[in-house]
């Protein structure tokens, strides 16, 4: 059964994290979200990822343990309608995968993907060696559903199948109760350790009749194998088969035609399916709605597997190194090389170059990452399509901004049996969706790099616009999409200088005829400075501008916060999205400071007054794993 989470006396119900869904193309989220968690748990490198999707219809009553009680709820949180009495549903399995791992009570330890899957919120659940960093998750997977739930079968290693399931609901009321929305399907047991009341995955070895039950209502195809099966019921109408088909099509077309991933799709009601392979694939893209834009995509992506797999790659030269000073130019190449690759470019040729780029860990060793490039050429003037993958993700929104023309242009920071610590580097520049790369690659590393480790993801963000440069024989040149029109589009003519008017047309407001004023107030001077720490650390000290202050008018009074910043939810309120559950600056050891007097004013929030312009004051205990926005300003400026 659903067990709901009440609000405590602290809590507010309105400062609850409501409807954290993703946002966009609906089965483009469930797909991107599915088949990472899925290719992440891959258990045997030798064989592809085997993903098939069912769209099908149920009876409610076939299993009424999923419906009645989140009926009930829905109503409560004044949804149109209550539990459904039949639900369309989409199920998701994953084949050659581990399945969810680790201790069923959340308090034993080691934490594992069982525990990330169900219990975080908000948290990373990918460590170090997994494919994605910190991805939108269960909001995605209640998020496709009309109930915002869903159910999860998993069978494991040890052959015992586990049952469990996560809603999230709209903050309400239920008689005289009120709940923050979160809600998880388990069953409710008196741990034998200490007695305490918790809630546990149903298990086939002591819940047989009820797995049973839910086996016949989804009708998984899962039989022995170990993985995951997500139920979706109630899912929303926009998922459908072509919708998904296009979805995996344009997101894993590239792990697809590498042979790691296979994606089945299927019709409960008529038997019917399509599978979605490396064999077929270019045929499945010219006989649908794509683009030629898109089916040369394709193309390219299968000369790049052959290239790959014959290791056919142009190298760096022997006694070239990349580093913070010496980036992609046509001198990491040998002239011979150069010339090779500029020939086949021009001729229309697939060009392969696999890039080698050192990393420095914490403890000082030096490792390797790699990163291979395919590129085919075009016409000037012609389109561009750039795809980024980062393991088996397309990293969609990355972008290439080369000057010169080119087609097709593929970057794959792979992953393999060996690994890639250029792939670990870069996911934790990732945001939560994986959709491009925009962090510093330390903030979530959890001290793996050390700070100067910051110059490698500059550099694979420009490997496209260096390659191209190299195979065009031309300058590294990126262009700035609307630079050029921002800078030289002209509204009106401006004319010479007119008698009276000073300087004539130049610098008058657009649609007025006041000049300018000549002296615009210079900004406040900054007085604090915010240096975010590896390991959830973080300290906030003065400026050069805080001994003037302190100099000129005794000390300074200033106001901290921070908050977590959660995905998918507006940036306008941040302050509030912090839960009691991520810090309290109360606590010992959480907050020290040197030169400057605190009082905490709530667990994220706190006062301070800076009687030395050598103030210091650090944070400990931020989760490595989540960005966290934190704010400093004078009291005087400082908002409630």
């Amino acid at each position: 059964m659903w067990h709901f989470r009440e609000a405590a006396y602290e809590d507010t119900i309105a400062e609850s994290k409501l409807n954290e869904f993703f946002s966009g193309e609906p089965s483009e989220a469930i797909v991107r979200e599915s088949f990472q968690n899925s290719l992440d748990a891959i258990d045997n490198h030798s064989a592809p990822v085997r993903i098939v999707l069912t769209l099908g219809s149920a009876a409610a009553a076939g299993f009424p343990e999923a419906y009645e009680t989140l009926g009930e709820h829905w109503q409560a949180a004044r949804h149109e309608s209550g539990a459904p009495t039949s639900t369309r549903y989409l199920l998701i399995e994953d084949f050659n995968t581990k399945g969810l791992l680790g201790p069923i009570d959340k308090e034993e330890k080691p934490h594992d993907s069982l525990y990330s899957f169900w219990w975080e919120e908000g948290r990373s659940k990918k460590r170090t060696g997994s494919g994605g960093s910190h991805g939108v998750g269960k909001s995605t997977l209640s998020g496709a559903s009309n109930s915002n739930a869903f159910l999860a079968l998993t069978r494991r290693s040890d052959g015992d199948e586990l049952l469990i399931g996560y809603s999230i609901l709209p903050p309400h009321e239920l008689g005289p109760k009120e709940y923050l929305g979160y809600a998880r399907f388990g069953k409710r047991v008196d741990r034998p350790s200490d007695g305490a009341k918790v809630i546990y995955p149903y298990t086939r070895a002591e819940d047989g009749e009820v797995i049973g039950r839910f086996r016949k209502h989804a009708a998984p195809k899962r039989t022995d194998e170990n993985g995951l099966s997500v139920f979706i019921p109630d899912v929303r109408d926009e998922i459908n088969e072509d919708s998904l088909l296009q979805a995996v099509v344009e997101n894993f077309f590239f792990p697809i035609i590498k042979q790691s991933l296979v994606v089945e799709i299927c019709n409960a009601a008529t038997g019917q399916s399509v599978v979605i392979e490396k064999s077929n694939i270019l045929s499945l893209v010219e006989g649908g709605e794509y683009s030629e834009e898109f089916r040369s995509t394709i193309e390219v992506s299968l000369e790049a597997t052959r290239l790959a797999s014959k290791n056919e790659f142009f190298f760096l030269r022997s006694d070239f190194g990349l580093s913070s000073e010496n980036t992609l130019s046509a001198e990491a190449f040998s002239d011979a090389n150069v010339k090779k690759m500029q020939e086949a470019f021009e001729n229309g040729d697939v060009v392969s170059a696999r890039i080698e780029i050192p990393l420095t860990l914490s403890d000082g060793k030096t490792v390797s990452g790699y990163a291979d490039l395919f590129a085919r050429g075009g016409e000037k003037g012609g389109s561009k399509t750039y795809k980024a993958f980062r393991g088996n993700i397309l990293i969609e929104k990355e972008k290439c901004r080369a000057a010169q023309p080119f087609s097709v242009l593929i970057l794959d920071i792979f992953n393999d049996d060996e690994g890639n610590e250029l792939s670990e580097y870069m996911k934790y520049a990732e945001d939560p969706g994986h959709t491009e790369w925009k962090n510093s690659a330390q903030r979530r590393s959890q001290g793996r790099y050390p700070g100067s480790e910051t110059w490698q993801r500059h550099l694979v963000q420009k490997l496209g616009s260096a390659f191209i440069a190299i195979l065009t024989g031309t300058d590294d040149q990126e262009q700035i999409d609307g630079f050029a029109d921002d800078i030289f589009f002209v509204e009106k003519e401006v004319g010479p200088d007119e008698p009276g008017v000073p300087g004539g047309n130049h610098g008058q407001r657009p649609g007025t005829t006041a000049p300018v004023p000549p002296d615009i107030p210079a900004p406040s001077p900054q007085l604090f400075r915010i240096q975010r720490l590896a390991n959830g650390r973080a300290a906030i000290a003065g400026t050069e501008h805080l001994k003037e202050a302190i100099e000129k008018s005794g000390p300074v009074r200033g106001r901290v916060w921070a908050a977590n910043i959660i995905f998918g939810k507006s940036k306008s309120n941040w302050r509030k999205h912090h839960h009691a559950s991520d810090f309290d600056f109360a606590e010992d050891g959480v907050v020290e400071s040197k030169g400057a007097s605190i009082t905490v004013r709530s667990p994220n929030s706190l006062d301070f007054i800076a009687e030395s312009e050598e103030f210091e004051i650090g944070f400990n205990g931020f989760d490595p794993n989540r960005d966290v926005h934190i704010d400093v300003r004078k009291v005087a400026e400082a908002t409630q």
